[in-house]
């Protein structure tokens, strides 16, 4: 609630509000809107309260935000709350020269005064998600040279203009998740040698070159529409899950560690060899029909991969097993025939194999699994025997409920077919 305060002196006219707000009106002179910071908190040593600025009202009222004099508004860490600024006025960065970090978070913002950011040359932090900021003009950061961390996360942005990023040289994070870019050009991010961070996630990019950000150390484009992924030369972890990649390139790169690509078009796993230092891959859900040692031989580190949901039907771990891996998960495929990876198998600590056909696996006494998961195959049933005499609860994590098809039964919580007697050949 505001309270009324009428004084005629020098004719001028003032209506406080108890948020900080002031109403000054002169004779004969646009009226004057004036905020001040009368809260803080542990993380933020402005709070402005109850703020609502749109198009209508710089049009009809001066902004202005804390003391006439400039040097007063000392304050570093900037922030709103129960407000509504459709329009960010330049007259927040010309009063507060000092700022390093604005928050503008859930303002309902649509866009910037054109010049709003030219006297913020000190900011370090600038957080804009949750608005509806439609369009970033050209030069919208020209002077942020001290420009560290940028979110501009769920809002309603189409385009990154192609020098938007020209003046803030020393751009470490970028996340612009949740919006609906469909294009990054491939100079977008030509100045921002500094940049390591960067989130594009939800988006709706048909092109966006990675690799022409060098000094990348973690990317995240996921829930995108890209077909072909460009992996950095240095970036250490990249999620580009929910795609429709069918092709990877790059130059090796032995610093990538994670590697997420779950639901996308992938049909082959070649471009593996370029990554000899992967610690954690997840190919699930995507089209590889066989997975072979050839493309594991230089894998250093491997701990973890995921293969589940695609359509394998031949794999080939057997002749060279990778040493590091303790998890693999081959889960919903088509594979039968298995046995013969029993040297990967046995120096696993998690093997998940539930859901395909298979019909024999043989493990050694000296195994190091520690879960297993065997339900929905197509178990010969003498063999199953044999393998579950190495192999017991709690380690084998799963059964089946049922077993209603001919010629099969449960043997131990698994259906499995029984071997039909051979018949003697008639004379």
């Amino acid at each position: 609630m505001c309270w009324l305060r009428a004084v005629f002196i020098f004719s001028v006219f003032f209506i406080a509000c108890s948020s900080g707000a002031v109403l000054a009106v002169y004779d004969n002179v646009r009226p004057r809107l004036e905020y001040k910071c009368l809260e803080s908190d542990q993380q933020y040593d402005c709070m402005f309260d109850n703020v609502h600025i749109n198009a209508q009202t710089l049009a009809t009222h001066d902004v202005n935000f804390g003391f006439d004099d400039a040097t007063l508004n000392s304050q570093k860490h900037v922030t709103f709350k129960n407000s509504t600024v459709r329009i960010l006025p330049k007259s927040l960065m010309q009063s507060f020269r000092q700022i390093e970090l604005l928050d503008l978070n859930r303002l309902e913002m649509e866009e910037f005064e054109p010049n709003a950011f030219t006297s913020a040359n000190t900011i370090q932090e600038l957080y804009m998600p949750f608005n509806a900021i439609r369009y970033l003009s050209p030069d919208a950061f020209q002077n942020l040279r001290s420009l560290t961390v940028l979110a501009l996360d769920s809002n309603n942005l189409t385009t990154l203009p192609h020098s938007i990023f020209h003046g803030t040289p020393n751009l470490k994070a970028f996340s612009i998740s949740n919006n609906n870019l469909e294009l990054i050009n491939d100079g977008t991010f030509q100045a921002t040698a500094s940049l390591k961070y960067l989130r594009v996630s939800s988006n709706k990019l048909t092109h966006f070159d990675l690799s022409l950000i060098p000094n990348l150390f973690y990317a995240n484009v996921s829930f995108n529409q890209l077909t072909t992924l460009a992996v950095p030369i240095v970036v250490e972890e990249l999620n580009a899950s929910h795609n429709r990649i069918n092709i990877i390139r790059g130059p090796i790169n032995e610093n990538l560690a994670i590697l997420r690509l779950q639901h996308n078009n992938l049909n082959d796993t070649a471009w593996l060899l370029h990554y000899p230092g992967l610690v954690d891959v997840d190919l699930s859900y995507n089209e590889l029909e066989k997975l072979t040692y050839l493309h594991f031989v230089n894998m250093k580190r491997l701990e973890r991969l995921y293969v589940s949901n695609n359509r394998l039907v031949a794999l080939n771990l057997g002749s060279g097993p990778i040493p590091t891996l303790n998890v693999l998960d081959l889960s919903y495929n088509h594979l039968a025939h298995v046995e013969h990876n029993q040297p990967q198998f046995d120096t696993l600590d998690y093997l998940y194999l539930h859901n395909n056909s298979i019909v024999t696996l043989k493990l050694a006494s000296n195994h190091s699994v520690k879960v297993l998961t065997l339900s929905h195959n197509d178990w010969e049933c003498n063999n199953l025997r044999q393998l579950l005499k190495v192999v017991s609860r709690p380690v084998v994590d799963d059964s089946d409920q049922s077993c209603n098809k001919l010629d099969y039964q449960l043997v131990h919580g698994f259906c499995c077919k029984v071997k039909s007697p051979v018949e003697p050949k008639r004379q």
